[in-house]
Parts: C-alpha cells; structure tokens; sequence
C-alpha cells in the first residue's frame, strides 16, 4: 500500500515530534521552534512538490533578529518560519551524499531509496539530536 502524507505526518508525530519536545521545542505539524537566551532555534519538515519526499531543514534567528530580513523582525517567534531565515541547513547530507530528500513513496529513480515512514521519522529524530545541535550551537548568538 503506497503511504502518503498524512501517514508521514503521523509517523513525525508519533516518533519525532516527542523526541524535540524534549529538547525544548514548541510548534506543530511541520514548523517547530524553541527559544533560548533570546536566540530561537527553527526547524520545519519540508514536502517535495513530487509526492513521497520530504526533507528537515533547520536554522536560526538571533537575539538581534539576524539571519532574517529586516521587515521579518517584527514576526512573532511562533511564526518564524525556516525559509524566512538566510542561513540554513538540510540535515542528512552526510547520510545522503546530496541533497538529503528522503523518500516514503514513488521513488522516481534508481537513486532514491524507499524508506518507510516511521524509519525516515527515527532518522529524523537521530539527525535532529546529533548534527542539529552541533550546527545549532555554532551558529552565532
């Protein structure tokens, strides 16, 4: 039976979304953040235009609101969106080797890997914790 994106939003709210609450972040459905010393950390789960992929992407905003543009300053920390912010980082380009799109259903080539929905979640959530951190406490504060 193909999965679809419902099943993945199920399978990120029952594996990944409680492993972030742990780590301090707030949100729903795709768009997370948390807030620390004034510097508050995005996360968001982007959905392919082509059905069956997605990717974790992560950035930043500082105390200072940089890394957004100066008419985004004034958006309310629960409505700062990943794609707002300049820098950023796609997680799972070690595992990849590439863009890290991860694949749930209709793989389109021979080089897109069919993963089920609750292991794309678990690999989400070991990204998350592992080279989220590292590239969330470098980043200037």
């Amino acid at each position: 039976m193909s999965k679809t994106r419902i099943d993945m939003l199920e399978s990120l709210k029952r594996i990944t979304v409680p492993v972030i609450r742990t780590l301090g972040f707030k949100g729903s459905g795709q768009n997370f953040h948390r807030i620390r010393d004034g510097h508050v950390d995005l996360l968001t789960f982007q959905f392919s235009v082509f059905p069956g992929r997605l990717i974790a992407e992560i950035s930043y905003v500082t105390a200072e609101k940089k890394n957004i543009a100066p008419a985004q300053a004034l958006v309310p920390v629960a409505k700062l969106r990943v794609p707002m912010a300049g820098r950023r980082l796609r997680l799972g380009r070690g595992i990849k080797n590439t863009d890290p799109w991860f694949v749930y259903c209709n793989p389109m080539g021979s080089d897109e890997i069919l993963e089920s929905t609750d292991s794309i979640a678990t690999t989400f959530s070991n990204l998350i914790e592992t080279e989220g951190e590292q590239w969330w406490r470098m980043q200037p504060h």
